[in-house]
């Protein structure tokens, strides 16, 4: 009898631990979120015609996606799709422009 209770007790607790790391990564998740600032999405065309006004000031291209701040400060984000004169638009535009290798997801966002 006394190995089924010392398997049992190895199992609530291992159980309890699990638990325990969940609540970390869900509450890493949760206050990571709201550290984020708001970012405003645009439609490829309309962050196009945004830059064509003069309003956007630096753009960080991660692969097809761009996210940036505009003159005001505000931050967006847009999906490009193949577009080999954009980078020079931006330059013409004097838009500082910085590139990053494309992100990836944290290996617990996979599970």
């Amino acid at each position: 009898m006394q190995n089924k209770s010392g398997a049992s007790g190895f199992l609530k607790t291992a159980a309890l631990w699990i638990v325990i790391i969940l609540i970390m990564v869900m509450l890493y998740q949760l206050f990571n979120q709201q550290t984020k600032t708001k970012i405003t999405k645009y439609a490829y065309s309309d962050f196009i015609h945004i830059l064509d006004s003069g309003k956007v000031k630096e753009v960080k291209i991660q692969g097809q996606n761009i996210e940036g701040k505009l003159t005001d400060n505000v931050s967006f984000e847009t999906l490009i799709p193949d577009d080999p004169k954009l980078v020079d638009r931006l330059l013409a535009k004097n838009v500082k422009v910085s590139a990053e290798n494309k992100s990836s997801d944290p290996w617990y966002m996979s599970v």
